[in-house]
């Protein structure tokens, strides 16, 4: 078993992050791929079938304008009543094609379900690599050597652990788009057959087994009323013979007296009898017992019909669908004794497995025992060769601080020598800058003798701009003087007229004011009842728009709901998954001593790292139940705020409309004030100048 396990841990070296990254990037594409062909494919084949329709004439098809796959749907879901000279003769029903199954079945099946797996198969894939980078870090560390040799291990671990947290991104986020993507496929699938279905419903029509048997049993009916009218007509003739016998006895009784009447008569009506009447009457018995077998037949046929049209359609599909049933059952056993011998596979593997940690671990305590007593005898010696080591470090401690008295004697002479090769330097330095700062001096006074300069040009110059502004103003003013002179006079001018002008306006003005009351009222009137009409589709719609909302919001929030409770039932089994693994990796650390008190502080820290990771991720668990908690707690109450911000809004466009229409009802008054004021102006006016 330990060689197995040995052969399984190189194995796993040979993998790299880049070999399961690059499996697997390959495998979602190929099956991103396959996805786009699959959804091509179909909407070819819809596509193919919704042209057959258009293809046929009266019920006539030609074949060779068919391709195989379009030959083979009609064979076998519609109805041909033959196939001759290359032609298919369909049955019709009007203007539709009659089918032979219901129209919900004539559609080809489409299986994305086949792609489901994949997404857990990423997943697994990264996974896989995380455990894998794992298991790579813990294995190429060592316990034993330098601090060189443990910064090397320790770097091997980082890097296990960077590969599985690569892995492990790669293939979460790999599965995440696929399943958004066969989302998208999905709904464009769904989106393809619904039309194919509204084609299917307009030109296709479904025949089933009562509209064969509505037929027969209109034929029998026909038959029927035939037998019936050739009994009518055959006592129709018998009455013609009777009227004939009848005259025959009147003309009898005119021409002879009784007994030879009475002997005439018996012997016409047993003459009559006898050759008329009773071939009459044989021919209504015989046609009366066709009559009865026809009706014999016809109910037998009916009912034979019937009963193999009951097998055809319900009989044989029940059975063949209970013996799927057996045979799925059967699978289910069969796969039921196969998982039952796997596990009992897996338990005995695991006690094995049990069994070879526990040789494992005791193997490793005789080996930390021997481990223990060479560093005693390590420290012994490191003990000896420290004493000896510090000897002779503190005899060469001593020599360099003789050499180093000696240096700072030889250090204290420069320092003297520099500072008086400094003192002379800085008496240098100070002739120099009092020749730097008298240069200065002289350049800032010329640069100041220019700016006064400038500053007076620039006086000079302003006053001469205020001097040309003053001259402006002043020929400003005169032409204003000049315009206001003129529109004085002009204004007198226009006042001459005034009163004609003002009889003129308000006659206008009186008769706009007639026109706008009576347009104004029109469209008052027309405007209310646009109103009126817009109120109630509007309020329509919007009750319609929040039933629809309602109901959207229904089925939202329980699509919501299932959405929500399978994905924390799949962080339940994940977090499972987990924690398993977290107990699995501990009872390995403990199995090769990693918690034992001799171990370096590396190995520690690396698993509180871990631990907390686990942590982490145990607490980003608990927040989500919590938030899906919250959000089935919230979903009412947003609910209810959603309704209750709908009545207001409903309440708000009502009170508006109120308003609004106060407001209009306070300009029409107002507009009849006006109409009343300019009416009592205009008689006070002609009153002014009839008594002028």
């Amino acid at each position: 078993m330990s060689y197995i396990l040995l052969l399984i841990t190189e194995a796993i070296e040979y993998i790299s992050a880049e070999l399961i990254i690059v499996t697997i990037t390959v495998m979602f594409s190929y099956f991103i791929l396959a996805s786009i062909s699959t959804v091509r494919r179909t909407s070819a084949t819809l596509s193919s079938l919704r042209k057959i329709a258009a293809l046929h004439s009266n019920g006539k098809i030609e074949q060779s304008k068919l391709t195989p796959q379009q030959q083979s749907w009609v064979a076998r879901h519609l109805v041909i009543n033959s196939s001759r000279d290359g032609y298919y003769e369909l049955e019709m029903r009007g203007a539709a094609i009659a089918a032979k199954h219901a129209i919900s079945t004539l559609a080809p099946a489409t299986d994305l379900n086949k792609y489901k797996p994949i997404p857990a198969i990423l997943t697994s894939l990264g996974i896989t690599g995380t455990f894998i980078g794992i298991t790579v870090g813990l294995s190429g560390f060592s316990m034993v050597g330098d601090s060189t040799e443990l910064l090397t291990t320790a770097m091997k671990l980082l890097e296990g652990m960077n590969t599985a947290f690569y892995t492990s991104l790669v293939g979460l986020m790999s599965s995440a788009i696929f399943m958004i993507w066969m989302k998208v496929c999905a709904h464009q699938v769904a989106g393809n057959l619904n039309k194919f279905n509204k084609h299917l419903s307009k030109h296709y029509v479904e025949v089933s087994a009562v509209d064969y048997l509505k037929n027969l049993s209109g034929e029998s009916q026909n038959e029927v009323i035939d037998a019936q009218r050739r009994s009518a007509l055959a006592m129709e003739a018998l009455g013609d013979n009777m009227s004939q016998i009848m005259v025959e006895l009147q003309s009898l009784v005119k021409g002879f007296n009784s007994s030879e009447v009475a002997d005439a008569v018996s012997g016409a009506v047993s003459q009559s009898i006898e050759h008329q009447l009773t071939p009459v009457m044989h021919e209504i018995r015989s046609e009366l017992a066709q009559l009865k077998e026809i009706k014999e037949q016809n109910q037998k046929e009916l009912v034979q019909e019937l009963i193999n049209e009951m097998k055809l359609e319900l009989i044989t599909p029940v059975v063949s669908e209970l013996e799927k049933t057996s045979e799925a059952l059967t699978t289910s056993n069969h796969v039921s004794e196969e998982l039952n011998k796997n596990v009992e596979k897996v338990i005995t593997s695991t006690a094995e497995t049990v069994n070879t940690i526990n040789g494992f671990q005791e193997e490793t305590m005789v080996k930390l025992q021997a481990f223990a007593e060479s560093l005693k005898e390590i420290l012994a010696s490191f003990k000896d060769d420290t004493q000896g080591a510090m000897t002779t470090i503190a005899i060469e401690v001593k020599s360099m601080l003789d050499g180093a008295s000696a240096g700072l004697t030889q250090q204290k002479e420069a320092f003297e020598l520099s500072a008086q090769k400094a003192a002379t330097s800085f008496e240098g330095i100070k002739s120099s800058m009092e020749l730097a700062l008298d240069e200065r001096q002289d350049k800032e006074a010329a640069l100041f003798d220019g700016v006064e300069q400038r500053i007076d040009n620039l006086i000079n110059g302003s006053s001469e701009a205020f001097k040309a502004q003053t001259d402006v103003l002043e020929s400003v003013g005169q032409q204003a003087s000049t315009l206001m002179t003129s529109a004085k006079e002009e204004l007198e001018a226009g006042l001459g007229d005034i009163d004609t002008k003002v009889k003129s306006m308000s006659t206008t003005v009186q008769a706009e004011l007639e026109a706008f009351r009576q347009q104004y009222q029109e469209n008052l009137s027309a405007y209310f009842e646009k109103q009126n009409e817009l109120l109630e589709s509007n309020l329509g719609k919007q009750r319609d728009g929040l039933n629809s909302v309602v109901d959207n919001f229904r089925t939202v929030f329980e699509q919501e709901y299932q959405t929500r409770h399978n994905l924390l039932a799949k962080l339940t089994v994940q977090h499972e998954h987990l924690q398993k693994s977290a107990e699995t990796i501990e009872k390995v650390a403990e199995a090769v001593g990693l918690n034992s008190t001799s171990k370096m502080a590396e190995l520690q820290d690396a698993a509180h790292t871990m631990s907390a990771e686990i942590a982490k991720l145990k607490r980003e668990y608990v927040n989500a139940s919590k938030a899906f908690s919250n959000v089935a707690n919230d979903m009412p109450k947003a609910m209810e705020s959603y309704f209750k911000r709908a009545n207001e809004s409903f309440e708000v466009f009502f009170k508006d409309f109120d308003d609004s229409a106060s407001k209009i009802h306070n300009k029409l008054s107002q507009a009849a004030g006006y109409l009343i004021n300019a009416q009592v102006q205009r008689r006070e006016f002609e009153a002014d100048e009839v008594n002028s």
